[in-house]
């Protein structure tokens, strides 16, 4: 039997175990907006949100980026409990995801929010392979330290 995100929630209350859903634009909860409509519509600590800020974008709306996740950040920042971290490039108006550090991804607007809010949160690496796992960790730490809360 299929359970609603609100039973699977009430069931994991009981064991003190979080929910985390992950938004993006090929995933059911497809925006911020529909995400925060989930956190009301559940009403529990419970539920929280793994930020992949990555997966809110396409090749129409990259470009918008720092509005994207600033609202994702107003809407359900208090929530979020992990961040996934990849990247991405616009390949002959194609959206690909590529290794940390060798994309278009702006973290400094992200790093910016979790630096001031979520200092101590984690951040799992994807689509991040090989040779390129430990110049990913560099990249991320420098721009971590380089953002300005």
């Amino acid at each position: 039997m299929v359970k609603s995100i609100s039973e699977l929630v009430e069931e994991a209350e009981k064991f003190g175990v979080i929910v985390g859903i992950e938004p993006g634009v090929n995933h059911p909860i497809y925006s911020p907006k529909v995400m925060r409509r989930l956190i009301d519509d559940v009403k529990s600590n419970n539920l929280q949100v793994i930020l992949d800020p990555a997966n809110l974008l396409t090749e129409e709306n990259y470009k918008s980026q720092k509005i994207i996740f600033e609202e994702a950040f107003r809407l359900f920042g208090d929530r979020i409990v992990a961040v996934h971290a990849k990247d991405f490039v616009v390949n002959e108006g194609e959206f690909e995801f590529v290794p940390v550090g060798t994309g278009l991804l702006d973290y400094e607007t992200v790093f910016k929010y979790l630096k001031h809010k979520k200092p101590y949160i984690n951040i799992l690496m994807e689509n991040t392979k090989g040779t390129f796992i430990e110049s990913g960790i560099s990249y991320l730490k420098d721009k971590y330290k380089a953002t300005i809360q």
